[in-house]
């Protein structure tokens, strides 16, 4: 994926990034997906399995545990910019406990897949710095 200059200095100034090099950097570009998502767009669906590490970038989120966006709802949380979530089911493949829905329009946000680091070396040892 291209990324402008502007987005690849934001993603590197990221407390994830912290203490990656240049070839770890750059792998991390090549395998992160950049997504787009427009208010009450499902994210991630409860009950879904997922291996996933999102970092929220632009908008907002929420987290809900009713079938759809209900902001009154007293089981919803609201996430904002920035920020990550899904970290337990990237460490872990797992079922997913909420339906997480875009609060904002426009919610931007980076998608890093466990699967795709560990199909080399080197994501390997990128995977091994993000858990510790």
């Amino acid at each position: 994926m291209v990324f402008s200059e502007q987005k690849c200095f934001l993603l590197q100034e990221h407390s994830l990034m912290k203490g990656m090099n240049d070839d770890e950097f750059d792998f991390l570009l090549q395998i992160v997906e950049e997504k787009i998502y427009q208010k009450g767009e499902r994210i991630i669906r409860k009950g879904a399995v997922s291996d996933e590490l999102y970092l929220l970038d632009e908008g907002g989120v929420v987290f809900t545990q009713s079938n759809g966006y209900d902001p009154l709802n007293h089981q919803t949380y609201l996430l904002q910019t920035p920020a990550l979530f899904g970290e337990s089911s990237f460490l872990s493949p797992r079922s997913q406990p909420f339906d997480i829905l875009a609060h904002e329009e426009n919610t931007h946000l980076y998608i890093f897949r466990r699967r795709e680091l560990e199909r080399s070396q080197l994501g390997l040892h990128i995977l091994n710095k993000l858990i510790l």
